[in-house]
């Protein structure tokens, strides 16, 4: 556990736990959150506290990202070998403003390739979610295929699958740099140099 004062300013990941359960929920729970996930099922307390007891049996790492002590987002890197497949949703209740979405995922890469030693970071994309797939292709992440997937109401969605790798991350990060504010660089700079200081 991180225990230096001065690192709870910048950006922070504090690890799912029951303690941040109700919130976590309020913001997956949220109409627009659910529309863009491939389950909108709402979820339960009680099946929120059950998904945190396999965290701990995968190589699973769920987090809410903070910047300066304010939770703004849920961000996750699951492993499975060498590749790694992350995700987002922004808090159900905050305005995202620009240049949010890069951070999470300058932040996935550094856990991915820094942290987790993946050599691919994979994702998933609703192609009726626009933004993200907008923000993957200025990046230069590639889209390597598609895929039908139903929910559990047995609608039929598209699913976008976006890859990046160790060998080109130095480029899509050089990218990134172009449409951060300084401050957000100098943040995500300060989370890549020492990440595991800033993750509870």
């Amino acid at each position: 556990m991180n225990t230096d004062p001065g690192a709870s300013s910048g950006l922070r990941l504090e690890r799912f736990t029951a303690q941040n359960a109700d919130l976590v929920l309020s913001w997956r729970n949220a109409p627009h959150v659910r529309t863009n996930f491939l389950s909108d099922a709402e979820i339960t307390r009680e099946g929120h506290l059950a998904f945190l007891d396999t965290l701990e049996r995968r190589n699973w790492h769920f987090f809410i990202l903070s910047e300066n002590d304010v939770p703004l987002a849920v961000l996750n890197v699951n492993k499975d070998g060498t590749d790694s497949l992350w995700g987002c949703y922004i808090g159900g209740d905050i305005v995202p403003r620009p240049g949010l979405f890069p951070v999470l995922i300058g932040v996935a890469g550094v856990l991915a390739f820094d942290v987790l030693g993946c050599d691919t970071l994979n994702s998933d994309v609703l192609r009726s979610n626009p933004a993200p797939q907008k923000i993957n292709t200025f990046l230069g992440i590639p889209e390597i295929g598609t895929r039908t997937d139903t929910r559990p109401t047995g609608e039929m969605i598209e699913v976008l699958c976006y890859r990046a790798t160790r060998k080109d991350w130095p480029a899509i990060s050089a990218r990134m740099d172009k449409i951060l504010t300084k401050s957000m660089r100098d943040m995500l700079a300060e989370f890549a140099a020492d990440p595991l200081s800033r993750i509870t």
